[in-house]
């Protein structure tokens, strides 16, 4: 049948400006009070952060992450990038294993 095509998750993109001003806003407040969602945008902002600030323009994420892992001194937000890509890795996994014709 026809293919379905899979929606993006970003439809449209907030200047970096108000991104920037909306994690400083969460993270001044006290920690008791960030709702969940405010905790998840967080950990996707540093997540992006790091990304785009320091891994190489050459480098593949499989290859950044790596690297992380060589490190002396991992911060939480470089653990929490770490575990999400070995999570989304298997999740890819087992999404091609069970989508693969041939198997059973």
């Amino acid at each position: 049948g026809p293919r379905k095509r899979r929606k993006s998750g970003r439809l449209w993109q907030l200047p970096q400006s108000s991104i920037q001003e909306y994690a400083k806003w969460i993270e001044m407040k006290p920690e008791e009070t960030q709702t969940p969602g405010e905790r998840r945008f967080l950990d996707r902002f540093h997540r992006r952060q790091l990304i785009d600030q320091q891994r190489m323009p050459h480098e593949t994420m499989k290859q950044y992450v790596a690297r992380l892992e060589t490190k002396e001194k991992i911060t939480p937000a470089e653990l929490r990038l770490i575990e999400t890509y070995y999570r989304r890795r298997a999740q890819r996994r087992r999404r091609r294993r069970d989508n693969n014709p041939f198997r059973g």
